[in-house]
């Protein structure tokens, strides 16, 4: 036994292991051969169990792979293809193969999409059936509606399908081959759908669709159905990126045609089309011929597109590269002949005239047209002086359009001959001008735009006569006429005073021509000119009424002096005065409110009352508070039951202010403590209770009920307690605070809770407030922005100081900068930025140290904000936040400024409401340079000078548009920080205030020429930058106390106004240039023949002949009208040269409807073509 176990494999190998760690064993000794043995078999065992081991990794290294390769799928189907995509199950591979444009890989998605098979499947069988031929035209009708409610279905469909796999162009080619027009339209509708890209419009171009939508334009009025969806396929080609180069010179010329039928029903969509077209492709429509027709348009209508087609022309006119297709001279004034040329006039309609009056306003309003209808401005003005009084009162209300003046009730009175006074009730004239005190408060320094915009126009007009003209229409027969010159001179008069320099206000204030007919005894005019000097006079009177302003809080001191003496005089009447105004206001004779005197009422709660002892005699000694406070009752149905109107809102100021009377003795606030009323207002709200409610139906505030009678005015009420200590003891007595805590979590009515959000007082702290912080963080998404935008009610009620109130709303307001609504973050940062024209309440809200870094854009301008004080400015350096932005603007950020400005300054041009949306908006390096630190920020890392180095190297470039956008974005942020005090400096050390204006007074581009413009105007805020613009030649505008209000004006109108005339591209030579292949003269003679005669067609002379030789070569050659290569080049000349619409109509007529695709290559053989630059031999 020992012999066997010294004897095994395993002792074997330890005596060996033992051995050779010894080293008994010598280099040269051998082994035994069971030692040789077992060695050779454990090396055999050892690598097999390495083979297998490696094998099983192998396979675990495989199956990762797989599963690493389907995660990778997975994700990319989630993260590139929209949830929407469905692929096609195995079974229906078999109708639409390759279906989607990723392989049918079963995704995380599938889970997701099951209902997506309902569209796949007759999708599918859809495009299947429409390749198909030889079927009744309702089978194809049948399937298109059938196509439409799927894509209604799904909107994004065309987006996700690989329309190539279905044979789309088979179908659309098959579809428009009918002869069925019902079914030729609906050709045009499957391949407008699939229009994607500028691919898929390569794809439905390759089958020929170019000719048959000249074919269909050129159709008769009948078929408006496919002409119709021809349009709009047209139209979706200019949806696409660069989808305009594709648009062929045949479309166009058919649209054109179009365009120029005025019995034609598509002729103002055919118009409008070619007015986007003019806009993406000018050289297109100028080489079709287009451009005329645009410009005739405007004169021969139709007159409800003519304002879209002139902000094209608009478009066209302001740079060099597009301005070249316009005619100088020639085609503008075409828009302004209805004022300009006396033959015009006399043959003018009312719609021509209102269209006519459209489109010169809108040329004013613009940058481009302001300068090249400068040419006609003179004859615009002396159109006043002719007889036709319904042309000059149209340019006069085209004058009060350009200014901006509104007719309100004053000026309708004074229209209307009756005489203003400033007694009585007589509302004030409506002030149209800029404010003595920029209209935005706090450090805010931004330019009016729309002010100074009209402060050149007005210049210019001035020096063209424009006073001399309206002084003329003053003089004249017409009542109404005179009347309204005279309201604009006024107008002008006090427009001039804030918007113009002080020598040209000084040349026009005196009006001296109508002084000198006012004191010239001789004249026959005096009458009329000493009339509208007194009616000058008493619009400005009635204009300068002292009014209250909109948000003024408190009354001013005499106001409330003269309510003091009032009140005290009450209070002080005898007892029989005190009985006969108790009897004098009905409540003791009748219980019908009706009768009762309501001013009498309201005299005595705000006054004799107010003595604690009248007070106590009236409730103790006389049931007369009984009475009064029971018709407030809820359940005595009397108050509750009076209609909605603003006449009986009186009800509720009369209750109000009796809450306030009895809260302010100790009497009353013991009589309304035990009185019903507000026992039964809490039981009313307790039926609304969800938690104590008694399932009543028919409940006291009921939506329709609040909505039809003045049953909300309990709130009110409720509001006038809560502003009381008193008054939050009784409501916390009958537990309406809890009703209203259950109230806020009611999903069914939000009116409700909006109520009594709005009407509850916050002055005090307590129930109310926590309310209200409940509806801004547990409402519903309205509820929650109804209560955040009423916050701004709370911290714009006191302009001067910052309240407890005030700045608990800001608190809140503050909170909601994190809700998870992005509208309500929206409006938060939007009453925040209100609030922060108080430079107290801004100081306050960077105490609070918001984050703002999750709202992105949207916290932009609360962020520009902080920026613009010195704790802000600090704050915002230890988040990091200026040295990211400063990047941001510098690479990117201020050409986006631009595209804001322009279209802040398009949106105030285009509305009549009062707003501030024309003044320039904040601007992150303006707002930087408000601080020391900002300054020095911005010395530090030169963006400044790269600035003004940009402008002054690259400021007069005019073909690059991408340099002409860098040198805006570079103009305004030189300007912003100019209009600063801190700002100055930098631009005195740059030199480039005159490189501004050389670019104002000489650039090609007029939209750059206007920025320019608006950022002198911006350094002119200052003192300083007033002194740099004078010895440039411009001149600013200050106010009475010589205080610089940012606008400013040219000394030299003639020299900015200067335009260097330029050198139009003639038509015809465009039009030779053309791309398209022309086709030689062919080895036939007759085709030859035919082929001219076509061509003679275009010729109005040659006409008649023409037509007569084509009718005389069909009957003589008919095979040849059915020739394909034939056929080709008459549609090639029908986008080569015009034609009109009934020529166009002919010529089809006479080569029918020929198959294009059959034989296409036959038929191009018969005539190969060729280029030619003479065109076709005649």
């Amino acid at each position: 036994m020992l012999t066997a176990a010294r004897g095994s494999p395993r002792a074997t190998r330890n005596r060996e292991q033992d051995q050779r760690r010894r080293g008994k064993h010598a280099p040269g000794s051998l082994l035994s051969p069971i030692s040789l043995t077992l060695k050779v078999f454990d090396q055999k065992r050892l690598k097999d169990g390495k083979e297998t081991l490696r094998k099983q990794a192998e396979s675990a290294l495989d199956a990762a792979n797989e599963k690493i390769t389907k995660l990778k799928t997975q994700v990319e189907a989630i993260t590139v293809h929209p949830p929407i995509r469905k692929n096609p199950r195995r079974r229906d591979l078999r109708l639409a193969p390759d279906l989607f444009k990723r392989p049918p890989t079963q995704t995380v998605t599938d889970s997701l999409d099951q209902s997506n098979d309902e569209i796949i499947v007759p999708f599918a069988k859809i495009m299947h059936d429409l390749a198909e031929p030889n079927h009744e035209p309702s089978h194809y009708i049948d399937l298109g509606n059938q196509l439409l409610l799927l894509f209604r279905r799904q909107p994004t469909l065309k987006y996700d399908i690989e329309w190539e796999a279905f044979s789309t162009r088979h179908s659309v080619s098959l579809l428009l081959k009918s002869s069925s027009k019902q079914v030729i339209a609906l050709g045009y509708r499957l391949a407008r759908q699939t229009i994607t890209d500028i691919h898929s419009i390569r794809n439905i171009k390759s089958i020929g669709i170019d000719d048959r939508i000249i074919r269909s334009l050129s159709k008769e009025f009948k078929t408006n159905m496919e002409r119709e969806q021809a349009v709009k396929l047209t139209r979706s080609f200019l949806d696409v990126p660069e989808g305009s180069t594709l648009l062929s010179q045949g479309v166009v010329r058919g649209l054109i045609a179009v365009a120029e039928d005025y019995e034609d029903g598509l002729q103002s969509v055919c118009l409008e089309t070619l007015a986007e077209i003019v806009v993406l492709n000018p050289e297109l429509i100028a080489r079709s011929g287009g451009i005329r027709v645009l410009f005739l348009s405007l004169v021969d209508g139709p007159f409800d597109v003519a304002e879209s087609v002139v902000l094209a022309i608009i478009y066209l006119l302001d740079s060099p590269k597009t301005r070249q297709y316009i005619r100088a001279g020639h085609d503008l004034d075409i828009a302004l002949s209805l004022f300009t040329d006396f033959a015009s006039q006399l043959m003018v309609t009312e719609e021509r005239l209102d269209s006519s009056a459209r489109i010169v306003s809108t040329i004013f309003k613009s940058w481009p047209g302001t300068q090249l209808a400068l040419r006609a401005i003179r004859s615009f003005v002396d159109a006043l002086r002719i007889q036709l009084s319904n042309v000059k009162e149209t340019i006069l209300d085209i004058l009060f359009d350009v200014f901006e003046i509104t007719q309100n009730s004053s000026t309708s009175n004074f229209l209307a001959g009756r005489r203003l006074t400033i007694l009585g009730r007589q509302k004030p004239v409506q002030d149209t001008t800029i404010e003595t005190d920029p209209k935005p408060v706090s450090s805010d320094i931004r330019t009016d735009m729309p002010n100074q915009f009209k402060g050149l126009i007005l210049a210019i007009l001035v020096e063209a006569g424009l006073f001399d003209a309206l002084v003329n229409v003053v003089e004249g027969t017409d009542e109404h006429l005179s009347r309204k010159a005279v309201l604009l001179l006024g107008e002008i008069l006090q427009m001039s005073d804030k918007i113009l320099p002080v020598d040209i206000c000084a040349k026009i204030q005196t009006l001296p021509r109508l002084f000198k007919l006012a004191s010239d005894f001789g004249e026959k005019g005096r009458l009329s000119a000493a009339n509208a000097l007194y009616q000058i006079e008493s619009l400005s009177r009635s204009r300068n009424k002292p009014v209250p302003k909109k948000n003024q809080a408190t009354p001013k001191r005499s106001q409330r002096q003269v309510e003091q003496v009032r009140v005290k005089m009450s209070l002080q009447i005898d007892d029989a005065h005190f009985r006969t105004m108790l009897l004098d206001s009905q409540v003791l004779a009748t219980k019908n409110y009706t009768k009762w005197r309501l001013d009498t009422l309201l005299e005595l709660i705000e006054g004799p009352l107010l003595n604690p002892k009248r007070l106590e005699e009236t409730i103790k000694a006389t049931t007369w508070m009984k009475r009064f406070l029971s018709f407030y009752r809820p359940f005595a149905f009397r108050f509750s039951t009076i209609k909605n109107t603003k006449p009986n809102q009186k009800y509720i100021r009369i209750g109000c202010a009796m809450f306030t009377t009895l809260l302010a003795n100790p009497e009353g606030v013991r009589y309304l403590m035990e009185n019903k009323l507000l026992r039964q207002i809490a039981g009313c709200l307790e039926q609304m209770d969800p938690i104590k409610g008694s399932g009543i139906s028919d409940q006291f505030f009921s939506r329709q009920r609040l909505e039809n009678t003045i049953t909300f005015g309990y709130f009110t009420m409720l509001g006038t307690l809560s502003g009381h200590k008193d008054g939050l003891l009784m409501m916390e007595r009958w537990k309406m605070f809890t009703m209203f805590h259950h109230l806020t979590d009611l999903r069914s009515r939000e009116d409700l809770i909006k109520t009594f959000i709005s009407a509850l007082d916050y002055s005090l702290e307590g129930h109310s407030r926590i309310v209200m912080s409940k509806a801004l963080t547990t409402g519903l998404k309205d509820v929650r922005l109804f209560a955040t935008k009423h916050l701004e009610t709370l911290v714009t009620c006191h302009h001067t100081k910052l309240t407890s109130t005030s700045s608990w709303a800001i608190r809140l307001l503050v909170t909601q900068l994190y809700d998870p609504s992005i509208e309500v973050c929206q409006m938060a940062v939007g009453v925040l930025d209100e609030s922060c024209n108080n430079p107290r309440n801004l100081e306050y809200v960077v105490n609070l140290r918001p984050m703002l870094d999750h709202l992105g854009e949207i916290g932009a301008p609360l962020l520009m904000r902080f920026l613009s004080t010195d704790v802000g400015f600090q704050y915002l350096l230890e988040l990091d936040y200026i040295d990211k932005e400063m990047d941001d603007w510098l690479h990117g950020r201020c050409e986006d400024y631009v595209i804001l400005v322009e279209a802040c300054l398009a949106f105030a041009h285009a509305t009549e409401e009062e707003t501030i949306i024309g003044w320039t908006p904040p601007h992150f390096y303006g707002e930087l340079a408000k601080t020391a630190g900002g300054c020095r920020v911005l010395d530090e890392k030169g963006h400044f000078e790269e600035f003004a180095n940009f402008v002054k190297y690259n400021g007069m470039e005019w073909e690059d548009e991408d340099i002409v956008l860098k040198s805006k974005s570079c103009l305004w942020a030189i300007g912003n920080i100019g209009a600063t005090d801190g700002g100055v400096p930098f631009l005195k050390r740059s030199g480039v205030v005159s490189h501004i204006a050389r670019i104002a007074e000489q650039s090609l581009v007029f939209s750059l020429k206007g920025t320019a413009y608006f950022v002198l105007g911006l350094i002119s805020s200052t003192t300083e930058g007033l002194g740099m613009l004078h010895q440039v030649g411009w001149k600013g505008v200050c106010s009475t106390m010589g205080i610089p209000t940012g606008l400013c004006i040219p000394e030299n109108l003639e020299k900015f106004l200067w335009i260097e005339p330029w050198s139009s591209i003639d038509l015809y030579d465009v039009g030779s240039s053309s791309t398209h292949t022309k086709l030689a003269e062919s080895d036939r003679p007759e085709d030859s023949e035919i082929l001219n005669a076509i061509i003679n067609l275009s010729n109005h002379i040659l006409a008649n002949e023409a037509s007569r030789t084509l009718i005389r070569l069909r009957a003589r050659y008919p095979m040849r009208f059915g020739s394909i290569g034939l056929y080709d080049r008459m549609m090639h000349l029908l986008g080569t040269y015009h034609f009109r619409q009934p020529i166009r109509k002919f010529i089809i007529e006479l080569f029918g409807d020929l198959n294009q695709d059959r034989g296409r290559d036959r038929g191009m053989s018969d005539s190969q073509t060729s280029v030619e630059s003479d065109g076709f031999s005649g």
